[in-house]
């Protein structure tokens, strides 16, 4: 379930004209990481990639007050923390089909029901968390820290 997993956002960015990456932000963080995250996010910003936040934060996809309280509740976490993105979109879980409709490039997530599916058509870092370390294959990267995680992005757009 998304509050098992912490609850998290996800974030789509594109590399180059035409590339799009996908960045997974963790709403319950802590200050070191949500610095680190910063810093990325900082970054990747600054290097004119666009940015989209696809999330399956609990609650967020219902068209009723609780949803429309948790969708205000990330856009104000994500202001508070100086995330910058471009577009935000409230999703279910499942994020194959939003990855293909955004014609995303590489995928940054945590949750292997996404992992798995998505990684045999586009590459996929993997942010580690206990339980997606079973989550391996040929086009999965792991990544342990948000400055790992842009290593990994450097490395697999070069």
């Amino acid at each position: 379930t998304p509050t098992g997993r912490g609850g998290n956002m996800k974030r789509y960015l594109p590399v180059s004209e035409g590339k799009r990456l996908n960045i997974c932000v963790f709403a319950c963080i802590s200050t070191q990481k949500t610095v680190s995250l910063h810093d990325v996010n900082n970054k990747l910003k600054e290097e004119n990639n666009e940015i989209y936040i696809i999330t399956a934060r609990v609650f967020t996809s219902e068209n009723t007050k609780r949803g429309e309280d948790m969708r205000t509740t990330v856009k104000k976490w994500l202001e508070k923390n100086n995330i910058f993105y471009d577009k935000i979109i409230f999703s279910p879980e499942e994020k194959l089909e939003i990855c293909r409709e955004n014609k995303i490039d590489l995928m940054i997530e945590d949750f292997p029901e996404n992992i798995n599916p998505i990684s045999k058509i586009i590459p996929v870092i993997c942010y580690h968390a206990e339980y997606n370390k079973d989550s391996q294959g040929p086009n999965i990267y792991r990544a342990y820290s948000w400055h790992d995680i842009y290593y990994q992005i450097k490395s697999i757009k070069n």
